[in-house]
């Protein structure tokens, strides 16, 4: 077992909501954006930052100025772009 999927697995509820307030976790969540392709699942934006679910999805909830929502799906999970990127095709 991966460090980084011990210190995932060691999260729980109470430090989500505590998590998600501070500026390190934002930019954590920016920072799943960098390399290929425009748009992320919440669960590859969690992989990428090593964040929860619960913290990605509170985060990009609570910044709709950075983030989008694409009005398309990837297996019927819904993908999120950084506003100030120019958006692309993944393929």
């Amino acid at each position: 077992m991966l460090r980084s999927d011990r210190r995932l697995r060691r999260r729980d509820q109470t430090r989500v909501s505590a998590e998600w307030h501070d500026e390190p976790v934002l930019e954590k969540v920016i920072g799943a954006f960098e390399g290929p392709g425009d748009y992320r699942t919440i669960g590859g934006i969690a992989r990428a930052a090593e964040l929860t679910h619960e913290t990605v999805g509170q985060t990009i909830r609570s910044h709709p100025e950075l983030f989008e929502m694409a009005s398309v799906r990837i297996g019927g999970q819904p993908v999120y772009a950084l506003r100030n990127r120019e958006a692309g095709v993944l393929v």
